[in-house]
């Protein structure tokens, strides 16, 4: 078997490609959930799996050692921001009302904004007490780069649930529009929570500046 530590770029892009279509499959034929939800579901079962096979016979797959180098060798913010987020974004954006956007923009850019950040404290205080009721203590920094990753929601599963629950069209702009511009404070947020899990000064202009960049 192959060093998955070593593996080209090229071959993980095939791997990924090729679990999230069997996971997608699973998931039709077996699940019969939303498909947004219903790849989570896989998505988390797997993830359990490879858990356990790695816990069970760790020199087999040599996970530990893949997942090691891909998060020490790779940039995996700017892989994940420039590849998987674009596609999710363009798809997002393709099913938004631009006009009814247009009328409720500060509403979308407010809960853009505000939401984003309570949910990233919200799920980073989680997070933090979870850690240490399993003895894993883990710093405040690194648990906000875990909620500023969990924070933004998926314009696509988004514009999928609310298709299927039928809202009004006012709200739905609303809620599509949220899910499609958090990202940009998700990024700042981000980049803020990186800077303080690894020690550095965080300047409050400098994220508000980002802050307004990353939206425009």
């Amino acid at each position: 078997m192959p060093d998955l530590g070593r593996m080209p770029t090229l071959y993980s892009a095939a791997v990924l490609l090729f679990l999230a279509s069997l996971f997608g499959l699973l998931s039709d034929r077996f699940l019969r959930l939303p498909r947004a939800i219903g790849l989570m579901v896989v998505a988390l079962a797997a993830s359990l799996v490879v858990i356990i096979v790695d816990w069970l016979a760790p020199t087999a797959l040599t996970l530990q050692s893949w997942s090691t180098y891909i998060l020490q060798t790779q940039q995996l913010p700017a892989a994940l921001f420039h590849g998987p987020l674009c596609f999710l974004l363009f798809a997002g954006a393709l099913q938004a009302d631009a006009e009814a956007l247009w009328q409720r923009q500060i509403t979308v850019f407010l809960l853009a904004t505000i939401s984003t950040l309570v949910a990233t404290g919200l799920f980073a205080g989680g997070m933090w007490v979870i850690f240490h009721l399993v003895n894993t203590p883990l710093s405040v920094g690194w648990c906000l780069v875990l909620g500023a990753v969990l924070a933004p929601t998926d314009p696509v599963a988004v514009s999928a649930v609310l298709a299927r629950v039928g809202l009004p069209t006012s709200l739905q702009a609303v809620m599509t529009g949220e899910s499609l511009f958090n990202d940009g404070a998700a990024v700042v947020t981000l980049t803020a929570s990186v800077g303080i899990a690894g020690g550095g000064d965080i300047s409050w202009p400098h994220m508000g500046v980002g802050f307004v960049r990353e939206m425009r």
